[in-house]
C-alpha cells in the first residue's frame, strides 16, 4: 500500500493530499462526512488543477482558463509535488553535508591548535 492518498470530497474533487500510515488511515487529517481515500494514480492527480476521481481515473475538471491562470501564476515547475519534494531533501541534505564538512573543519583546526598549545 502508499504511503499516500488523495481526500475525495461527496462529489469525488481532490481535497487534500495526505500522507497515511501503513494500515491506510490518514495521518495528521481526519476525514470529514463524505470524504474518502483514493491510492489509484497519485501522480496524475497532482498534475491537475482540479482532479475527479471517475472511480477509474482522473480527470481534469478544471477550465482551460482555470488552467491557465495556474499555470501563469505558478512558478512551481512541471514535476509532481512528490518530485520535488525529493528534490528539496535532496537539496536540504547537500546542504547538511556541507555544514557537517565546515564544523569537521573547525574542529580539525581547534585540534590543532590544542596541539600547539600543549607544546
Amino acid at each position: 500500500m502508499s504511503d499516500k492518498a488523495i481526500v475525495i470530497d461527496k462529489d469525488n474533487i481532490k481535497t487534500e493530499f495526505v500522507l497515511v500510515d501503513p494500515n491506510g488511515a490518514p495521518l495528521y487529517y481526519t476525514l470529514k462526512d463524505g470524504e474518502r481515500l483514493i491510492f489509484e494514480d497519485i501522480d496524475v492527480a497532482l498534475r491537475m488543477v482540479k482532479p475527479r476521481w471517475t472511480d477509474e481515473t482522473w480527470e481534469e475538471m478544471a477550465t482551460p482558463k482555470e488552467v491557465e491562470a495556474v499555470t501563469a501564476k505558478s512558478t512551481f515547475s512541471a514535476k509532481t509535488a512528490p518530485e520535488k519534494l525529493l528534490e528539496d531533501r535532496v537539496v536540504y541534505l547537500e546542504d547538511m553535508v556541507g555544514a557537517i564538512q565546515h564544523l569537521t573543519q573547525i574542529v580539525k583546526d581547534l585540534q590543532g591548535e590544542l596541539a600547539a598549545l600543549k607544546a
